[in-house]
């Protein structure tokens, strides 16, 4: 997996760092360019699992489209955004994946994963999961981001508050 250098590398998240906060979530922002060659940023519900981000949607329209005419993207999860007026700033973390998005055409493949997905967020719930699938499976679009490069980066703050924690625990 690629790096990418950070201006700050203190700043820098460690690759178990970023994949910790995308098992955490649940959603973040899809960037893609469109068929008109415009950014276009959209916000999903997402899975990660295996170095792979899986993605779910309805198989026509802006998205499937910008994935179509160029698949490659990027996600971004943002693990946490504390405004601090007094410092005029923002305490923040997150994530950023690149790579390559695959659409699922196996029904099969379909069907596998979006049971997946909706164990993974309903585990108490398989049977409901099972019959939702069943039911929308030929209205749903799978696709996923092979994750690339992986890049994490926390605020100057964050890092200060860490060191302060970890010295009053040291007491």
């Amino acid at each position: 997996m690629k790096s990418v250098a950070m201006r700050r590398p203190e700043q820098a998240l460690s690759n178990a760092t970023c994949r910790e906060i995308l098992q955490k979530h649940h959603e973040g922002v899809l960037a893609l360019i469109d068929t008109d060659g415009q950014p276009y940023a959209v916000p999903l519900s997402y899975w990660y699992h295996d170095n792979t981000l899986y993605f779910h949607g309805a198989p026509q329209g802006h998205k499937m489209s910008a994935v179509a005419a160029n698949p490659q993207g990027s996600f971004c999860v943002i693990d946490r955004a504390d405004i601090h007026a007094v410092e005029f700033t923002t305490y923040f973390k997150s994530v950023i994946a690149f790579g390559p998005l695959t659409v699922v055409r196996d029904v099969a493949e379909i069907k596998m994963l979006m049971q997946s997905f909706g164990n993974h967020y309903l585990p108490q719930h398989e049977h409901t999961v099972e019959a939702f699938v069943d039911q929308y499976l030929n209205e749903v679009a799978v696709f996923y981001l092979k994750i690339e490069t992986l890049t994490g980066k926390q605020a100057s703050g964050v890092l200060k508050e860490e060191k302060l924690h970890a010295a009053a625990q040291m007491m």
